[in-house]
């Protein structure tokens, strides 16, 4: 091997050295101090390198140093993308490749800076900080991620970022490099920037000993919210069971739910005030309960009077908002509403006047007018599929005749949201063969079945497009009916305490006291309820009796409705209400706060649906008792069998009570019909307050590709053939500040964490904690959860905020505000941990400025190149490809000097050597030859 073969081995086996320094910095080599000299080996490898060279030499060590960070990808690449060797380790290496140009485009500027005439050591540290800066990364680290655990040196992230961090780390490499290529070259270093290097080092340690204890003296004044993580340890294959089929595959799904709830138990019995799930933690097997209102009641009555009942008050719902005023008659004023009904609990349909019919919805307001002569009593509908698709509703006039009409901003075929509107709808009449009757009700079963019953006790049934006569076994008039919205059941009441309810083969007549009864309703657990004459209130039991139920007031009861906590409220003559609470047994008066009459009420229960969509207002509690923990798989999930109904077995919470906070996939729109693909799903965090009701919804606005989505995909669908295991997300579209009481929580989602410019907007929201859900199985026991949780940690520290992260298999951990790991998850069992986390209020000057530190990257770097060319152009060398950092070509004379005259060169003594008036400001010695 000759001399030039044996000096660039050398040179690209110290830039090998250099991307081993770097990367046993991180997890799981943890070897942090080197960090300090790691990119030494590669400038002294480049220091006579031209821009071109050393662009190849910091491809070398970039290169080496991303693939030995991520050498997981390959195994988790094999085992979830199902790739061979060779093909998993050549995307490693691509990746490596592609973010190894960092430190390849640093070199590269270097060479080119000190060609120039920029003092080197100046130029190393501008041009690494600046190649880190600019690339970018799929998973992006900096330098200054290396010493993450030397919580004395980052406490100065909070002025500047991880940049600030980056920055020092490069100059201290610049610095030692410098001082060995110095004595390499045996010339004097830039003093000013070693010891500028070493100030900055300096300060950074002191700016640690005084904020540590200012830090700590605020967290411990803080008021504290005492958040539990549940970490279930469920590997990515038995996470969502896609290998399975069948019975094992509901099984598995069922049994993982069990275990985040019975370790959610656990922390309650523990004291947490909230609880944390990981990333799509929760993936039920079955329909799940939704309530699509955020009301317990809706009420109606007379002169356009529209109440919400939130669970403690009546309040006044303004009707202009709703668009009623305008379609009115007299003056602005709605009339008489009536025949109230809904679906689901963001649709409403009513009566007014008995004239027109008024739709209500996330979509807008939509309004037809009965035929000339008719006159609507009421209207009705069956609640959403378990698809969350909704029907046509009916309406029914006193003559018997009957209409279908589609909910508007709704497909009338497959009753599928519409991106838009449909603000005109028409009656679709229903033939009627009967002889002419006066209808008084109508109502809807979950079923499917709709009901329609009137004086002399008359019942039809629709059938299609027809109304079909029942035979009734009464003659008694029958002034309202009702359906259970989970079953098939139907049960009417009348006159003198008439009760028709269906049977297996037909109807069958009951009685509930003597008064008549004016209204019949279902609460949560499938019972029928009449109310009617005098304050007459019945309750059917379980053997089929009809029992009364004392009220405390003689007022003629018009109608009454149950929510999903078995709340009741009843409505009576005078616009009286009356509410019975949860697990309560007397009936006391709600005020209203209106004197005008009210007609009806409706009441929002549970629906059983195979998906969280968008809109869901609720997700109620399970009311089954969770399985004790010594019951052992499978017979915990088989003890439910038969038992436990499915909303009630696939409900998020069941066992504890404590607000919660869990990862899920929401749905907005359709699914494909051919592969069951949900086209408009996301990856979402809903925070449940106490009561279900939904407190906030955040989607994952960082997607990863190829994971969560493809690129391109939406234009090119089958490019989703080719990689089955790719989910098809959509993205989030800003970050969300979650409230809990008085409590801000800043909620990210999986590598959304290890974004500081993301985290910068998420931080604008002012929250007092930040919660990262995470879902690392797919790495297995790699290196890759301590990486990840190493590149996410600063994000404590910036924003002086803890970190809490919930993951799926490890690593959950809570990170305080110093940046201290305080409690941490191992990767081996399934744990839960909690900790009185301190909500912290103010913003840093990194939350308030940014990244200036890259601002300020960009002004000195310009500044220290205008000035070694401006000097270039001065001294006439500005055509010569030396690396003098000043000196003037032979032959020529410096502005305002005189040309040196020529004398013979001293002798002196080999190795011995004074400084020149040549050499530059920093102590560069200008020579071409000798430059670093």
């Amino acid at each position: 091997m000759n001399r030039a073969a044996a000096k660039t081995t050398l040179e690209v086996l110290l830039s090998v050295a250099s991307g081993v320094l770097v990367f046993v910095a991180f997890p799981n080599w943890n070897v942090h101090f080197t960090a300090w000299f790691a990119l030494v080996p590669l400038l002294i490898a480049a220091r006579d390198a031209s821009w071109q060279r050393g662009f190849v030499y910091g491809l070398v060590a970039g290169t080496v140093t991303n693939a030995g960070g991520f050498h997981w990808m390959v195994g988790m690449l094999q085992e979830f993308g199902h790739m061979p060797w060779p093909v998993a380790a050549s995307i490693l290496g691509l990746q490596s490749v592609t973010q190894g140009l960092t430190m390849a485009l640093g070199v590269a500027l270097w060479r080119a800076l000190a060609t120039l005439g920029v003092p080197s050591a100046r130029a190393a540290w501008l041009s690494l900080w600046a190649g880190e800066a600019v690339v970018p990364m799929i998973f992006p680290w900096h330098m200054g991620n290396g010493i993450t655990s030397e919580t004395t040196f980052i406490q100065a992230a909070d002025l500047g970022g991880v940049h600030l961090l980056s920055a020092v780390l490069y100059a201290s490499n610049a610095a030692i490099a410098e001082l060995a290529q110095a004595g390499l070259a045996r010339r004097w270093p830039s003093w000013r920037f070693l010891v500028g290097s070493a100030a900055a080092a300096m300060a950074l340690y002191g700016y640690g000993l005084l904020r540590i204890p200012q830090v700590d003296s605020k967290q411990a004044a803080a008021r504290t919210l005492k958040i539990g993580l549940a970490e279930g340890d469920i590997g990515i294959w038995e996470k969502e069971a896609k290998h399975l089929r069948g019975r094992e595959k509901a099984d598995t799904l069922r049994h993982n739910l069990i275990v985040y709830q019975r370790l959610s138990r656990q922390l309650e019995e523990a004291g947490a005030e909230l609880i944390v799930w990981p990333e799509s933690a929760y993936i039920p097997y079955g329909p799940i309960p939704t309530i699509h209102s955020a009301d317990a009641f809706l009420v109606i009555g007379d002169g356009g009077a529209m109440l919400r009942h939130d669970g403690d008050h009546l309040r006044p719902v303004a009707v202009e908002r709703l668009g009623l005023h305008r379609a009115s008659d007299d003056g602005g004023v709605p009339g008489l509403l009536t025949g109230l009904s809904s679906p689901r609990g963001d649709l409403w349909r009513f009566v007014e006047s008995g004239r027109r019919v008024h739709t209500l919805g996330p979509h807008g307001a939509a309004m037809v007018t009965l035929p000339p002569g008719e006159v609507a009593v009421d209207t009705a509908t069956m609640d959403a599929d378990l698809f969350g698709r909704v029907r046509p509703g009916l309406v029914v006039a006193r003559s018997g005749r009957a209409w279908l009409l589609p909910w508007p901003g709704f497909d009338s075929g497959t009753g599928v949201a519409l991106p838009s509107p449909q603000t005109h709808t028409e009656l679709v009449a229903l033939a009627d063969d009967t002889p002419p009757w006066e209808a008084t009700a109508a109502a809807a079963s979950g079923s499917g079945r709709h009901v329609i019953v009137g004086r002399k006790g008359a019942i039809r049934i629709v059938r299609g497009d027809h109304l079909v006569s029942a035979r009734s076994p009464t003659d008694a008039d029958l002034w309202d009916v009702a359906a259970d919205p989970l079953g098939s059941e139907v049960v009417a009441v009348g006159a003198d305490g008439t009760v028709v309810r269906s049977a297996a083969f037909g109807w069958q007549r009951e009685r509930a006291g003597k008064a008549d009864l004016y209204a019949a309703f279902y609460d949560h657990e499938g019972r029928p309820w009449a109310v009617g004459r005098g304050g007459a209130v019945f309750r059917r039991t379980g053997s089929g009796r009809w029992r009364s139920v004392p009220f405390p007031e003689q007022v003629d009861l018009l109608g009454g409705a149950a929510d999903h906590r078995g709340r009741i409220l009843l409505i009576g003559r005078g616009g009286r209400a009356f509410e019975r609470s949860v697990g309560g047994k007397r009936f006391r008066e709600v005020e209203s706060g209106d004197a005008r009459e009210l007609t009806a009420v409706h009441g929002f229960q549970a629906q059983a649906s195979y998906d969280i969509e968008r809109g869901v207002r609720r997700l109620p509690a399970s009311a089954a008792a969770l399985p004790a923990d010594d019951v052992p798989y499978p017979d915990d999930v088989h003890g439910d069998d038969g038992r436990v109904g499915e909303p009630d077995r696939n409900a998020p919470r069941r066992g504890f009570d404590v607000p919660l906070l869990f990862g899920a996939i929401t749905q907005s729109g359709a699914k494909d019909p051919e592969s069951g693909r949900c086209l408009e799903c996301y990856n979402s965090a809903l925070l449940l307050g106490r009561d279900g009701e939904v407190l906030g919804l955040y989607d994952k606005a960082f997607l990863l590709m190829f994971g969560e989505f493809i690129p391109f995909g939406d234009t090119f669908p089958w490019l989703y053939d080719l990689i089955p295991e790719a989910s098809r997300f959509r993205h989030g579209t800003r970050p969300s500040t979650m409230r809990l009481g008085d409590a801000r929580l800043g909620v990210l989602i999986c590598y959304e964490d290890l974004l500081p410019r993301f985290v910068l907007r998420a931080a604008a929201g002012d929250p007092h904690v930040f919660i990262n859900m995470t879902n690392d199985a797919w790495f297995g026991q790699s290196a890759e959860p301590y990486h990840h949780l190493q590149l996410a940690q600063l994000r404590a520290v910036e924003h002086r905020r803890w970190l809490v992260r919930s993951t799926n298999t490890g690593v959950s951990v809570f990170v305080d505000a110093v940046g201290r790991r305080v409690q941490e998850t191992s990767l081996t069992s399934a744990e839960t941990l909690m900790a009185s986390v301190p909500l912290l209020e103010g913003r840093t000057i990194y939350a308030v400025l940014g990244d200036w530190p890259l601002g300020v990257l960009l002004v000195v770097g310009l500044l220290s190149w205008a000035r070694a060319y401006r000097r270039r152009i001065g001294s006439g060398s500005a055509g010569r490809g030396g690396r003098g950092g000043g000196r003037a070509r032979k032959g020529t004379a410096r502005p305002g000097k005189k040309p040196a005259k020529k004398r013979k060169a001293p002798q002196r003594k080999a190795g011995k050597r004074k400084p020149r008036a040549s050499d530059d400001e920093d102590g560069e010695i200008a020579t071409p030859s000798r430059l670093a």
